[in-house]
Formats: structure tokens, sequence, C-alpha cells
């Protein structure tokens, strides 16, 4: 019994909601109709007739100061699109490796130029000492009359190898391969070997 009136009751909400259909807009939004739908949307406070409007604040001469009418333009000497940075007062020495720097080709060699030079080194260096159980030549001994079955054994390598890489390019190498590039890659060796057994 108690289900039949709910049924019956939620049948009769809903058959009201269905009843009301679609609300009728507001008296105080005027909406733009399906027929012109340019028209313009009029808003209006409840319980007014005049529509809303917007007036903006009055303007105060004190908070923006005039143009000028011939005011200096402001430039700054940039002789090229590298040294922006310098015409803004960044200066850097020419030793240092973490900033621009003409060296490692950041800037051309000289302003206004298309030229660039790059210089690295590459320092490869081994040094090993070390100290074996080495026996005492037959023929000869660095130590005169010596009849101990193992010598001094203490022994030493040095080995320094500097390669040096030169560039010269020429050309806006940002958007482009160079135009052109000579290079030139040295390399310097130097080694010393010593042991106090000649074996």
């Amino acid at each position: 019994m108690r289900r039949a009136v709910a049924f019956a009751g939620a049948l009769f909400f809903a058959g009201g909601a269905l009843a009301q259909g679609t609300p009728a807009p507001s008296e105080d939004v005027k909406l733009p109709s399906e027929k012109n739908p340019g028209e313009e949307v009029i808003q209006r406070r409840p319980g007014q007739s005049e529509p809303l409007q917007f007036f903006p604040p009055p303007v105060d001469p004190r908070q923006v100061p005039a143009p000028a009418a011939a005011q200096p333009r402001e430039t700054l000497p940039v002789p090229d699109r590298w040294r922006i940075m310098q015409g803004l007062g960044y200066r850097h020495p020419w030793y240092d490796p973490y900033n621009q720097n003409v060296l490692k080709g950041d800037l051309p060699i000289s302003a206004g130029s298309d030229w660039f030079f790059n210089l690295s080194a590459v320092s490869d260096t081994l040094l090993e000492a070390r100290r074996l159980p080495t026996p005492v030549p037959p023929q000869a001994s660095t130590r005169a009359e010596s009849v101990d079955p193992f010598g001094r054994g203490k022994q030493s390598t040095f080995a320094e190898t500097l390669i040096v890489s030169l560039s010269l390019i020429k050309g806006d190498t940002t958007f482009r391969p160079p135009d052109l590039e000579l290079r030139l890659t040295p390399a310097f060796n130097f080694n010393r070997s010593t042991a106090q057994e000649d074996r």
C-alpha cells in the first residue's frame, strides 16, 4: 500500500513539472530573438525600466604624464648583434670561458665583421710511479759491486700530450654552415721514463 502511494505521488510531481514547460524569460533582461540573432541585449536592474549604463571614471592628468613633443630618442651604440650585452654595460675579461669570449668564437674578431676565431686545447697527462721487485741485471748494474738478487725497484713514467686546435671561421654560423674554415691542429708530446735498475 505504501509503495502504491509513493508511486502515485511521484507521478503527480512529475506531471506537474512537465506541465510547467519552459519558463518565460524575465522582463528585466531582453534576450535576442531567434529571428534577429544580431539584436542587442539590453540589461536592466529588477524593478527599473532604465537599462544599465557604464560611465568611465574621469581621467586624472596627474596619474600619467603627458607625452613630450620633442623627446630625444634613447639608443645604445651596438656595433653588431653579438655585442648587444656589451652595449648594455656587461663587460667580461678576455680570458673568461663562461661568458662571451672572442677566443672561443662567441664574438667576431672585430666589430662589424663575420670572421670568428676559436681556440681549444686538450691536455693528456700520464704519470705512473711504481716499485716492483726487479732483479739485478746480469750484465752490469747501476750500482757497482751489487750482488743482491733484487735491486732497487722504483720506476716512473711521465707522458704529456698537448693538442691545440686553432680555427678561423668566416660566415654567419648561427643559421647556416660556415663559408670558409681554416683549421690548424698541432700536437706536442713529452715523455720521460726512469728506473733505478737497468733491467
